[in-house]
């Protein structure tokens, strides 16, 4: 479990022949942790067994609480809350219904552990987010999908287009079934080192200054550098047959969006901290 997170990545590499013996990524022991299984059906007792066998402490929770082998204890839909914060990895099985729809939302999300690992392989509609919100605010049927889905699901038409970043979309192949790309720029990506503030305040004010320097330094050129490759590879996907359109009336997409965001940062404090923090940045 604790390697699910790095197997995205190597199977990326591999695409294009690169061959790291470096293990980037530091496997989690599972061993004494606690997974919280959501949805404890046939396929959510099969990962109990197997959690069992790694020596995790196991919760399930179900519509009907029942005695059920290799959980420690079953808790009921209603007890979500409840289980959450005592999680180390949380694996969404849940089926898709009335009552399991946008079952998980940022309110779930605050109060899990902020290093819990979330496992989703349910359907999208279980988890609801701002991205999701946004694609059906301009008019689309979006839906959450596992990533080694999507290729099959272009060359099937079972989708119409996906939304992702460049180095993704090569890497799995999407230009092979999606011809045209839209620019849309809609996302912001920050770079900046994030720091306690408590922390940063004891600091002397010459030390403050070096990491300030240090911190703006990083983010430019890390910018400038994700700025090349980002036109290297569209470039790339332009060059292996997909049509590229920029003319996208982008303020027309934000203001049909803007009642999602409105409603996230009114429901998220802590998110809208870090909104204005960044926004004021950008403003710079």
């Amino acid at each position: 479990m604790g390697s699910e997170m790095c197997i995205r990545d190597r199977y990326r590499r591999q695409l294009k022949h690169v061959w790291n013996k470096k293990f980037e990524c530091q496997p989690l022991e599972a061993e004494g942790m606690t997974v919280g299984i959501i949805g404890a059906g046939a396929i959510g007792c099969e990962v109990a067994r197997l959690s069992k066998a790694l020596g995790m402490t196991v919760l399930g929770v179900k519509r009907r609480v029942t005695s059920l082998e290799y959980f420690d204890e079953v808790y009921s839909n209603d007890d979500l809350d409840k289980v959450l914060p005592l999680c180390d990895f949380v694996v969404i099985v849940t089926p898709l219904t009335d009552a399991t729809r946008h079952m998980f939302n940022m309110d779930k999300f605050r109060i899990m552990k902020k290093t819990a690992v979330v496992i989703n392989i349910a359907r999208g509609p279980v988890v609801k987010e701002v991205y999701i919100n946004t694609w059906n605010a301009w008019g689309a049927s979006a839906q959450t999908m596992p990533g080694n889905e999507v290729l099959t699901a272009l060359q099937q038409g079972t989708i119409d287009a996906c939304d992702n970043v460049n180095n993704v979309c090569i890497a799995d192949g999407y230009q092979q079934y999606a011809k045209y790309i839209s620019v849309m720029e809609y996302a912001t990506h920050f770079n900046g080192i994030t720091m306690n503030e408590k922390k940063f305040e004891s600091l002397t004010p010459e030390l403050q200054d070096v990491i300030t320097k240090a911190a703006k330094k990083a983010a430019l050129d890390c910018t400038k550098n994700l700025e090349t490759k980002n036109a290297e590879q569209l470039e790339e996907m332009v060059t292996g047959g997909a049509e590229k359109t920029d003319n996208v009336d982008k303020a027309a997409f934000k203001e049909a969006a803007q009642s999602v965001y409105d409603k996230f940062l009114s429901n998220n404090e802590q998110g809208a901290k870090y909104y204005e923090a960044i926004t004021a940045l950008a403003a710079k």
